[in-house]
């Protein structure tokens, strides 16, 4: 689909049509009147949403570790001095000792063009090339109940998509859990 509101023409995947319509945009989940909403002639490229995949800051831990978290404050990546460890996003990271955000360092919003090349080149910094287990959620997020990121997540873990090792300074996270 295309957002036409508010003169962007953005792609987005569509949830559920109809009044309003429920889209999928690149920054998170969100709605649109019916007439702001077109079908391209042709087929747009597929995308995986910034939401899901661009770190938003950094968790410094005690044991000097750190943790890349997403926009909804997800863990993504686990970094130590002997490697990086892609994260399940139902994780409650203890221990954080520091956070800091992208978005301050860069002088703009979380979906500026500066902030987002500081979190890419983060990654890179990192040898981070993959993308992080946060994106598994995507197919949660076209069922009718889900309403949120945090939604999704829960019922991601319910479907027994979930690790038996948890690393030394994580455990479930009972608020997402329930």
């Amino acid at each position: 689909m295309k957002d036409k509101a508010y003169g962007t023409n953005t792609p987005a995947y569509l949830r559920r049509a109809g009044r309003p319509t429920y889209l999928h945009f690149d920054t998170g989940l969100g709605e649109r009147a019916d007439f702001e909403v077109v079908t391209p002639r042709t087929a747009l490229s597929d995308f995986v949403p910034s939401r899901l995949w661009l770190p938003y800051g950094v968790w410094k831990l005690k044991d000097g570790s750190e943790v890349i978290f997403s926009r909804d404050y997800f863990p993504m990546w686990g970094i130590s001095e002997d490697r990086v460890q892609r994260l399940a996003p139902w994780l409650w990271i203890n221990g954080i000792v520091d956070q800091s955000h992208f978005w301050k360092a860069g002088g703009g919003n979380w979906t500026s063009s500066s902030v987002r090349e500081m979190a890419i080149s983060q990654l890179a910094a990192y040898r981070i090339f993959e993308l992080p287990r946060l994106i598994d959620v995507m197919p949660q997020l076209f069922e009718a109940d889900v309403a949120s990121i945090e939604d999704g997540v829960r019922r991601l873990y319910a479907a027994g998509r979930r690790d038996t090792a948890l690393p030394s300074y994580a455990e479930l996270n009972t608020r997402v859990l329930g």
